[in-house]
């Protein structure tokens, strides 16, 4: 289509089990593209605090690992300090025990970790606040101790 472009599919992976997004996965990995794979909390109740999905993370680890078979696949994540609790321990724990699962079932090596930029436009914007470069710095730290490589945006 266009010699040199670099192709990126950001998502959320709600429907990549559906056939007809996997032949366009399989076209974007012939176009040398790649998937950004939204991944924002691994908890339940976190999934529904920030991305209001009623996808389980089961679901969408499930998605994950058929994305990463077809596409060159990267772990896209936003963490926030919702109502000022920082990045809580539950979270935490809850994800770097999902990366576990995803290094051993799927070809994911890379993960973005980054922070709101910009004021949301959610309901509960008021709750929501950036994290520091340097909560992020550590835990990417703990994310590389698994194997991952690790960007670090704020």
């Amino acid at each position: 289509m266009f010699p040199g472009s670099d192709f990126v599919l950001i998502t959320n992976g709600s429907l990549i089990h559906q056939p007809r997004v996997r032949l366009g996965l399989e076209e974007l990995h012939r176009q040398h593209g790649q998937v950004w794979f939204k991944f924002d909390s691994a908890t339940e109740q976190g999934r529904k605090r920030i991305n209001n999905t009623a996808q389980s993370v089961r679901s969408a680890l499930t998605n994950l690992v058929i994305a990463s078979e077809l596409c060159t696949t990267k772990l896209q994540t936003c963490l926030v300090d919702y109502d000022g609790q920082g990045l809580s321990v539950i979270e935490k724990s809850a994800y770097l025990t999902a990366l576990a699962s995803i290094k051993n079932e799927c070809n994911v090596q890379d993960i973005m970790l980054y922070t709101i930029a910009r004021p949301s436009m959610q309901p509960e914007a008021k709750l929501l606040k950036p994290l520091s470069y340097e909560v992020l710095a550590a835990f990417a730290d703990e994310i590389r101790q698994l194997g991952f490589d690790v960007s670090v945006c704020v």
